[in-house]
């Protein structure tokens, strides 16, 4: 699989001039400008509501965390241009927001992980304008009960380098068999998340986004999905949970489906709508595939996918609004 490594000019223009920022919490209204992993770490670790941090152009090497939290008068942004590179390695998790909700993430690169961005227990938190590559598993995982966070307008692309079929673009909650594990047993509720206007690929190892059963209420919107690349999926989208929004998107390149709705555990895959998406192939499936036991789901006949073999869907299309 093709691998890229991004702006290898960046590295080397990274600074170390700012190792940490000052003891005590950054307050609100105030922005601290860091130049290198250092700085970085300790201003996520120290940031309160209201503060924001801006990433100078350069390399920042190394696993990223905070648990801060802000508030929803004052929530705690990180930005920084295209050219700040958040850059991990093989392993660990890029940027890890864990129980910490109310952050903005604006504009930067996050570049290798294991996984790029994770949020964990953390909800009304904004991804936009990010570009995540180079991840050995996920591009953005959003789990154990990550909800009403927004993602808008990201580029992620080159996912599961280590393990394509652990490649997803975006995972959203967690697999059955993870639950005990994460979950206490119980569905993860990563519940009425968003993604929109993003664009995936190439080089998306799995599904560009896996939305898991356990999750209700969620909106896919605007995207722009590609399979070029692909290793391991057989469709751009799967939707395993419930109340689903799945609209107005676009995908070409596809090797079977384009959108699947599946049924993976019990009460899970059930009325999800999908209407409004364009979808290109040529591919040998169909367009929507619903598995049987997924019920009262919602295809509109405002689908296309003009060069899918076996047609537009399995299920029968509906022609009204909702």
């Amino acid at each position: 699989m093709k691998r890229i490594i991004p702006l290898a000019a960046v590295a080397a223009a990274a600074s170390v001039s700012l190792a940490a920022c000052s003891s005590g919490t950054l307050e609100a209204g105030t922005t601290t400008k860091v130049h290198d992993g250092a700085g970085l770490q300790a201003a996520l670790q120290q940031a309160g509501p209201g503060a924001r941090i801006e990433l100078e152009p350069g390399a920042y090497v190394g696993n990223f965390s905070t648990s801060a939290e802000g508030t929803s008068t004052d929530p705690i942004t990180l930005e920084g241009p295209t050219t700040a590179v958040l850059q991990g390695g093989h392993s660990g998790y890029t940027l890890h927001l864990d129980g910490a909700s109310w952050w903005r993430l604006e504009g930067f690169s996050v570049y290798g992980g294991q996984k790029g961005v994770v949020l964990d227990a953390t909800d009304h938190t904004l991804l936009r304008d990010l570009h995540v590559s180079g991840t050995q598993n996920e591009g953005v995982h959003l789990r154990t009960a990550s909800s009403d966070d927004t993602i808008d307008h990201l580029r992620i692309d080159h996912t599961g380098l280590g393990r394509a079929f652990f490649g997803e673009g975006v995972y959203i909650g967690s697999a059955v068999e993870n639950w005990c594990a994460l979950s206490k047993c119980g569905p993860d509720r990563s519940d009425n998340d968003q993604v929109l206007n993003s664009t995936f690929g190439p080089d998306i190892g799995s599904q560009n986004i896996d939305v898991k059963e356990g999750t209700t209420g969620g909106k896919i919107v605007g995207n722009s999905f590609s399979g070029v690349g692909s290793t391991a999926s057989n469709a751009w989208v799967q939707v395993k949970g419930n109340d689903w929004v799945v609209e107005a998107n676009r995908g070409h390149s596809t090797s079977d489906a384009g959108i699947q709705v599946l049924n993976l555990a019990p009460g899970w895959g059930r009325t999800n709508v999908i209407e409004s998406n364009v979808l290109l192939g040529p591919a040998r499936g169909y367009g929507i595939w619903v598995q049987d036991g997924a019920i009262n789901n919602v295809v509109g006949c405002s689908n296309q996918a003009p060069s899918f073999r076996s047609g537009l869907t399995n299920v029968a299309c509906w022609s009204g609004r909702t």
